[in-house]
């Protein structure tokens, strides 16, 4: 009798651990997902795959400039989708985007422009040694990358504001007769800044930039600078051809932007800020023609002044734009005897 029950208990636990174990791998196979996007809408979707590498990216995610992208390299992860070799998916205008990842598989599935649903499951041929990166960006617009997004607010590291402008001399005292057309400047607004975005219209950045200014006379003038260090404007003597003379002035720049984006897709934006410049560099460039010989003359240590603010307003459309700066401080010190600031404008790009 105690033999026949000790049969029934060890088949009643035999039975019990064979269903606990089909039930943890039932339970180990639906494992939560990770829901690496989930966006309403999206103006194209880019998915190529080969067995070295797999890259996927959603291009203007809910309507804004942000873009999804995912990336394993070459040995980090392999996927499978029907036949081995190489796969592209390219689609426009779709809606209802959804990238999962499970313990086995990545999942992709959206609605295109006709109503379809289409949807791609990409299994992991080594579901215990894969690897990539995800993460959502603009970096096509402006070389930037996200640092991190917490709720609305997006912190992203960028590099912005290249442009080429006209400049000219306002409030000389005396006149320096430059011309604003013969007159240009260099900018790079923000070689590496940061910025901060919310509520899809504002962002806010501040970073360090370059800038180059050169103002040349127009009129038969050159820029001398005195024993004394003042600078005064002197006549070229009789016979001197093929003229011209400068003041360059070189500065390092701290911007701070406001920036806000409306209209088609957010691509209209506005910015406005002040920009503190160092001007850690200046110096005067004569050259001319005499009796057959090319001469060039170089003068440094003119006097500008170390720390100016600027002012600076844009508008544009996607990464191009124009823009107008204004510097209501003398660029020269007051023993130069110059007293002039500047105003120009230009044409701007990733910006």
């Amino acid at each position: 009798m105690c033999s026949s029950n000790c049969k029934i208990i060890l088949t009643l636990l035999s039975l019990i651990f064979t269903v606990f174990v089909a039930r943890a791998s039932d339970i180990r196979e639906e494992m939560p997902v990770d829901t690496l996007l989930n966006a309403s809408c999206a103006s194209s979707i880019a998915i190529s795959y080969a067995p070295e590498s797999t890259s996927i990216q959603v291009n203007n995610i809910n309507g804004t400039d942000d873009n999804f992208y995912f990336k394993s390299g070459k040995d980090h992860m392999r996927l499978t989708l029907g036949a081995s070799g190489r796969t592209s998916v390219n689609c426009s205008d779709i809606t209802n985007v959804t990238i999962v990842e499970s313990r086995t598989a990545l999942c992709v599935e959206f609605t295109t422009c006709d109503g379809e649903t289409a949807s791609y499951d990409f299994a992991f041929v080594d579901p215990d040694n894969r690897s990539f990166t995800s993460y959502v960006g603009r970096r096509a617009s402006d070389f930037g990358f996200t640092i991190s997004k917490t709720g609305r607010v997006t912190w992203e590291c960028v590099s912005q504001g290249l442009g080429i402008g006209w400049v000219d001399a306002v409030r000389e005292n005396p006149e320096t007769g430059t011309s604003m057309w013969r007159s240009y400047e260099f900018t790079w607004l923000m070689t590496l800044g940061v910025r901060m975005s919310w509520s899809r219209h504002h962002s806010l950045a501040c970073g360090l930039g370059l800038h180059w200014q050169n103002f040349h006379t127009r009129k038969p003038w050159y820029f001398h600078k005195n024993p004394d260090g003042r600078i005064s404007l002197e006549p070229y003597d009789e016979g001197v051809t093929n003229h011209r003379s400068r003041i360059q002035l070189f500065s390092l720049q701290v911007p701070f932007i406001y920036s806000l984006s409306f209209g088609h897709k957010e691509r209209v934006y506005a910015k406005i800020g002040p920009i503190v410049c160092f001007n850690v560099g200046g110096n005067i460039m004569t050259e001319y023609d005499y009796e057959g010989r090319e001469y060039s003359i170089k003068t440094g240590r003119i006097g500008q002044r170390p720390v100016t603010v600027d002012g600076i307003f844009s508008m544009g459309y996607g990464g191009i734009g124009v823009y107008v700066r204004y510097s209501p401080m003398s660029k020269m010190r007051t023993s130069s005897g110059l007293n002039f600031g500047s105003l120009s404008t230009g044409i701007v790009v990733a910006f």
